[in-house]
């Protein structure tokens, strides 16, 4: 049905707004002017409407007009489970961009100790490959990551190229190195952004970050790799499920 595509690219109006920090004005175009930029009829618009404001993503006042519900704007990710962003971005109806993609051999060296300050497995002196990169859903820019996967667990036949890191790293391990992460540890601390994070996530200087330290294993235990990102908070969250103890008797 049109009414379908129609929908999905409204959809796609309300999320860039949102995701771009328009806060201040939440309400649509009117029918016939979104019929005029989706070049489609006022009866599809309204269709494709009635379908959104049912799934509670716009609210629609008689006489007044058609306004975006925006009690959750940012993409959300539990802790409780290892996740691929990419996904997390298709299901709010984005295309996952990655891009300023830099790779590069390093050796052990000073830059290494504080990263893997926290990882007891022995490291040193190994050689590893670095990877930075930038995710944006569409053309917001959402999260920028710093990789250091251990040389040696990869197929050393198997290159890693910046064409095959247009997806998920982990489909990428998985599918040409057979490796696959089934846990990590993970710490959470918020960071005031400086001047490179600005200019890669076209943020404010006085934005607040939240930078995750991701130590990642294998089914064997094995350390696999290390990663360390920053997310817009203004864009993204994370949530933990908690459970209480029961008491003994």
């Amino acid at each position: 049905m049109k009414y379908l595509k129609i929908k999905e690219e409204i959809r796609q109006i309300i999320n860039r707004k949102l995701m771009l920090g328009d806060q201040e004005n939440l309400k649509l175009p009117s029918e016939e002017s979104l019929a005029k930029q989706l070049n489609t009829s006022r009866v599809t618009v309204r269709e494709g409407l009635r379908s959104l404001e049912n799934e509670g993503l716009i609210i629609r006042k008689h006489g007044v007009g058609t306004f975006i519900n925006n009690s959750d704007n940012r993409f959300s990710s539990g802790m409780e489970k290892i996740t691929d962003i990419t996904n997390i971005i298709k299901k709010r109806g984005f295309t996952p961009n990655i891009y300023d993609i830099t790779i590069a051999e390093i050796e052990y060296e000073e830059e290494l100790e504080e990263v893997f300050s926290l990882e007891n497995r022995k490291v040193a002196n190994k050689d590893f490959i670095k990877i930075e990169r930038c995710l944006a859903a569409d053309e917001i820019p959402i999260a920028f990551y710093t990789d250091y996967l251990l040389k040696e667990r990869l197929k050393q036949n198997r290159k890693i190229t910046k064409e095959k890191l247009s997806g998920s790293l982990l489909n990428l391990l998985e599918s040409e190195h057979n490796i696959f992460v089934v846990k990590a540890k993970v710490k959470l601390s918020p960071v005031k952004i400086d001047r490179f994070l600005s200019e890669k996530l076209k943020l404010p200087k006085n934005s607040l970050l939240l930078k995750t330290r991701q130590y990642n294993y294998d089914n064997e235990n094995n350390f696999i790799f290390f990663t360390e990102a920053y997310f817009s908070s203004d864009r993204f969250e994370f949530r933990f499920l908690k459970s209480r103890e029961k008491k003994k008797n």
